[in-house]
């Protein structure tokens, strides 16, 4: 995000100010070598740009982490503190299952291939999907060469990666197109002068005991481009800003929703899919203090336009298993403390009853 406007750059820089002025210095994030605090070196930057960046809402990643002039030992300190929480690997087996796919040269040869494997499980999912995009490869003509909209990738592409396997995690649903996030309104202050609409958002099933959406946390929230016309291309680029604007809130309601639980906030991660054509993106956003998250970029990874390039496909099941991985991960973190407090609660009112003896 990069806006010239004088008077927008002056009302983010207030509310940041205001922000960190509540912000106690046992709340920051002390650079040991430099004896300085991250956010104290954060707010100095924001107030010499003069553009409203990612880092005037306490963004940062492994480009801008260079722009703040810290020691070198400090920005190992910051990305040591993003590798304490390490992202989950991809299992060797599910690797070699998709080798066999690989050399698949036909959408029967790839059912004959299916029923040597495992129907269960990740096992499957990928016998799923490979068997699909061959059948899509061989009998389309082309199709995904083609300038789809995005409905069509939606409905016909992209359902057998994400929907079928985030519906196995009972605690979420995804919901697709034109969705608002929940978590915008538990922001700080906004990323966004107008709230924007997501074409997918995994959240929580449930509400509140009282019906609100205070509980209803979101992981993951996604956006879809017709076709792929490069990293500088306009709508990529706003679209990614999109998800980069979208994972801070939701990290922002997280951190209300767990009290800033310094456990959760540590281990807990947010992801954003960004798909253009048959190009994907992976993003993760975490945590590395109160008040300031580190964004991660994958790399643009495509999907095969040919049956001999089938072996791009483990590139989009790697990061997309791991999408899913960690949003499992956050919904286990989160129920468990939500459940913990729930029981605390019950505890307290049956103790203050006045028919407690």
């Amino acid at each position: 995000m990069e806006v010239s406007d004088t008077k927008r750059l002056q009302e983010i820089l207030g509310c940041l100010e205001d922000s960190r002025m509540t912000l106690t210095n046992d709340k920051k994030m002390l650079l040991t070598h430099g004896n300085v605090y991250l956010q104290d070196i954060m707010l100095d930057y924001a107030r010499r740009t003069g553009k409203v960046k990612p880092i005037h809402f306490g963004i940062l990643d492994a480009e801008s982490i260079t722009t703040l002039d810290l020691m070198r030992e400090d920005c190992e300190q910051i990305t040591d503190c993003v590798e304490e929480s390490p992202l989950p690997r991809f299992p060797l087996e599910l690797l070699q299952a998709l080798e066999k796919y690989e050399k698949a040269n036909s959408y029967e040869h790839s059912c004959q291939i299916e029923r040597t494997m495992s129907h269960r499980g990740d096992i499957k999912w990928i016998g799923d999907v490979s068997c699909h995009i061959v059948r899509l490869l061989e009998n389309s003509g082309m199709i995904l060469d083609e300038e789809l909209s995005e409905g069509v990738w939606d409905c016909l592409v992209y359902p057998r990666f994400l929907d079928e396997v985030f519906c196995e995690i009972p605690e979420l649903v995804l919901q697709r197109k034109e969705i608002s996030l929940s978590a915008t309104r538990y922001q700080p202050y906004s990323y966004f002068i107008n709230e924007p609409r997501y074409d997918a958002i995994a959240r929580r099933r449930k509400l509140s005991a009282d019906g609100s959406s205070q509980s209803c946390y979101e992981l993951l929230v996604l956006e879809t481009i017709r076709k792929w016309e490069g990293e500088l291309a306009a709508k990529w680029l706003n679209d990614f800003d999109k998800l980069v604007g979208g994972l801070r809130a939701m990290l922002c309601h997280i951190g209300e929703l767990v009290e800033n639980d310094p456990t959760v906030m540590k281990k807990i991660k947010v992801v954003g899919i960004l798909q253009a054509g048959r190009r994907h993106q992976l993003l993760i956003m975490s945590c590395i203090g109160k008040d300031v998250f580190y964004l991660k970029r994958g790399h643009i990874h495509e999907l095969p336009g040919e049956l001999k390039d089938m072996k791009k496909l483990q590139y989009i099941f790697a990061s997309y298993w791991k999408a899913r991985e960690i949003v499992r991960c956050g919904v286990r973190l989160l129920e468990e403390f939500l459940q913990q407090n729930l029981e605390q609660d019950q505890k307290a009112i049956n103790i203050l009853s006045p028919n407690f003896l």
